[in-house]
């Protein structure tokens, strides 16, 4: 190969990963729509406070949000009012629209983003523990599918950034082999 080649196929690499995160993502959608019991200010800060003293947490690593997860949100809801979802390594935009996604899936009620790392979530007044098809959705990823994602997107972000640095070096090639063509032969 070439090194023109080399660098073509490295831009390429981004269409591939799009492709492929297409292809890991499940098919069916939830359309669910959640309303939130509504609390006064008090139960509130009651909660609140109850959820920062509880020691009872659910950790969202890299794979984000699969059926494990809510699974475990709503076995620890079967004992406790609140619960911590530890989630690092994310920017608070993406932890805002975990909290939001959280809400959706287990029909809880986020009271707060506590320390830029941690969800505070209440179950709910009148919870009642809903059958496993709905603990487990199968609109989630498994275990091994979530993972996967998760290295095409690193994969991606880090393509992503490396892209302007592959342009440039195809544009120093071009203006490279312009000037040899230009050259006049001895």
């Amino acid at each position: 190969m070439t090194e023109e080649e080399k660098i073509l196929y490295k831009l390429n690499k981004e269409e591939r990963l799009v492709e492929a995160l297409k292809k890991i993502e499940p098919k069916e959608t939830s359309e669910t729509t959640h309303e939130p019991e509504i609390l006064t200010p008090e139960e509130h800060f009651y909660f609140l406070k109850m959820g920062l003293k509880c020691k009872n947490y659910v950790p969202i690593g890299r794979r984000r949000i699969y059926q494990g997860v809510i699974l475990n949100i709503h076995l620890h809801w079967k004992k406790h009012q609140t619960l911590q979802v530890i989630v690092k390594t994310f920017t608070p935009e993406e932890l805002k629209g975990i909290a939001v996604e959280l809400t959706r899936l287990t029909g809880g009620i986020v009271l707060a983003i506590h320390e830029e790392n941690t969800i505070i979530m209440y179950r709910g007044k009148n919870y009642s523990q809903p059958p496993t098809e709905i603990m487990s959705p199968r609109f989630t990823l498994p275990r091994k599918k979530a993972l996967d994602k998760s290295r095409y997107r690193d994969a991606l972000r880090a393509v992503r950034r490396y892209i302007p640095k592959l342009g440039q070096e195809l544009a120093l090639l071009h203006a490279q082999a312009k000037n040899e063509d230009g050259k006049p032969s001895e």
